[in-house]
């Protein structure tokens, strides 16, 4: 449970700075 915790943390933070590195480098 605490991998699939930390997996879903991840994703969200990936997710995160994946957008906000394609607006600053768009």
């Amino acid at each position: 449970m605490i991998f699939l915790s930390v997996c879903i943390i991840f994703v969200a933070i990936s997710i995160v700075v994946l957008r906000k590195a394609g607006v600053l480098y768009s």
